[in-house]
């Protein structure tokens, strides 16, 4: 009877402790640049990619102070805003394009966590939010990432390749993803559905081959993979934005975020816990404009209307002159008769 209880036991633990491990990997930590709904008219937005900062420390040629938005949950469009009560888990890092360590912190928000730093350079900031914990046997370390394109074109436009090329940080993130730079890229550039894009999980600086990789949009398409022998997998973006024509806006930035998570066997202990497997997991986030061949398929059409008008009008207008004819005059003399 007692082996028999504790046979049960040793299961329901077992079962609670995987639903838990699948709790956590279906709920990823990430960065988002989009303010709850209701407090949108509450931030401002800088420069050409729109980052979203506080609103009452904007212009006036102060600093601008960025914020990204701390979110769970697999859903772009709806995943849930987190209010953090706990400082002890989490740790936040945020480097600028030319790689120095920027002061940043945990803010609350009307509720709602973010986190914050001070923008005032040109190019990609690589800002993270770093999460331990130990559920069970297992300690959970969460990495959400953002990689943040700052620039305003009164600012200039140097040393672009140097400030967009991707970065790293191994002696402090233990787990992240990193896009593949293009050589076209620059301080406008922006990733368009159609495009092709290499994404890299790196633990502690190396690539991992043969884990899994999610991508999801804001449309809610989502798209699996397993990194390849050199740890990379590649993603196209769908063409997922569809609606009429007067209400299309070739400007909107829509986002997207990549997540990849593995467990090995490693102990230790956190906290006076002891723990026998580390879980990482890690997000990216960033945006994306629909298609340019979506606008100029209606530049096209639109020029294709116009010649075709101006075809049919040209026509009538020939077809009436030809029907025309020309004014004769006949003069009779009745005296010859």
């Amino acid at each position: 009877m007692k082996n028999s209880s504790h046979t049960f036991w040793h299961l329901f633990l077992i079962i609670l402790l995987f639903s838990i491990d699948l709790e956590t990997s279906a709920q990823p930590l990430w960065l988002s640049n989009v303010p709850p709904a209701n407090q949108r008219k509450s931030v401002s937005f800088y420069g050409m990619h729109r980052l979203c900062t506080v609103k009452e420390k904007r212009g006036g040629g102060g600093p601008i102070q960025a914020i990204q938005w701390v979110r769970e949950g697999a859903s772009v469009e709806h995943a849930r805003y987190l209010s953090f009560t706990d400082t002890a888990g989490y740790r936040t890092f945020v480097f600028s394009p030319t790689r120095k360590r920027v002061k940043s912190q945990v803010l609350s928000i009307f509720g709602k966590s973010v986190v914050e730093y001070v923008d005032n350079e040109e190019g990609y900031y690589n800002v993270y939010l770093v999460m331990r914990k130990v559920l069970g046997d297992t300690l959970h370390v969460d990495v959400a990432k953002a990689e943040l394109l700052s620039h305003s074109c009164r600012n200039g436009h140097r040393n672009v390749r140097r400030a967009v090329r991707p970065k790293v940080y191994p002696e402090d993130i233990p787990f992240e993803i990193v896009r593949e730079r293009r050589l076209n890229e620059n301080f406008h550039f922006f990733i368009a559905s159609g495009d092709r894009f290499t994404y890299k999980p790196l633990l502690y600086g190396r690539f991992v081959p043969g884990i899994p990789i999610t991508m999801c949009t804001e449309k809610g398409w989502y798209k699996k993979g397993k990194t390849n022998k050199k740890g990379e997998v590649e993603f196209q973006f769908i063409q997922d934005y569809f609606t009429r024509w007067s209400e299309i806006n070739g400007r909107t930035i829509y986002y997207y975020m990549v997540f990849s998570e593995f467990t090995t066997e490693k102990s230790g202990k956190l906290h006076g816990r002891v723990y026998r497997y580390v879980h990482y997991s890690t997000s990216l986030s960033d945006g994306y404009f629909p298609s340019q061949t979506m606008y100029l398929s209606l530049v096209w059409g639109l020029i294709v209307f116009v010649v075709a008008l101006v075809v049919i009008v040209a026509g009538i207008i020939i077809y009436r002159e030809r029907r025309k004819k020309p004014y004769k005059e006949y003069t009779f003399d009745e005296s010859e008769n």
